[in-house]
């Protein structure tokens, strides 16, 4: 478990790819799961409270959640840029915040939405950590 600051984030958008309602929440205390789990379930709540069914859930984590309704997909992180980035402003946050149109995205989530709308691919690149450590085998 984590004691630093985290943050989750997610996106609902129409068929076409165009933004209805973006979020970033703080979270404190949370492992990976639990933030991707807080995130489904606060974007499952707004598109009940707002009326919106049969919809499609995409996640950048192997959690599944099965539900009646809902499909849930896994993608990994560099095709969820925009919740991404999203989680990592709310890090940032002391409130949850509600974004309703992409004009009000932070600059950096914004970035990645406008890459994401116009269907180029993201890329993450890992760094090859060397060791000091010499083993020789005979």
């Amino acid at each position: 478990m984590s004691t630093r600051k985290s943050g989750s984030g997610g996106i609902v958008r129409r068929r076409n790819g165009s933004m209805i309602m973006a979020f970033a929440n703080p979270i404190h205390f949370s492992t990976n799961n639990s933030s991707e789990a807080e995130a489904a379930l606060f974007g499952i709540s707004w598109c009940y409270d707002q009326g919106l069914a049969n919809f499609r859930m995409q996640l950048d984590s192997m959690l599944t959640v099965n539900e009646r309704g809902i499909k849930v997909s896994h993608c990994y992180r560099e095709g969820d840029s925009v919740a991404d980035a999203l989680a990592k402003h709310g890090a940032t946050l002391t409130h949850n915040v509600i974004f309703d149109n992409e004009n009000q995205l932070p600059r950096e989530v914004r970035g990645a939405y406008n890459t994401d709308k116009l269907d180029m691919p993201s890329f993450r690149f890992k760094v090859t950590k060397h060791s000091s450590w010499h083993f020789e085998t005979k």
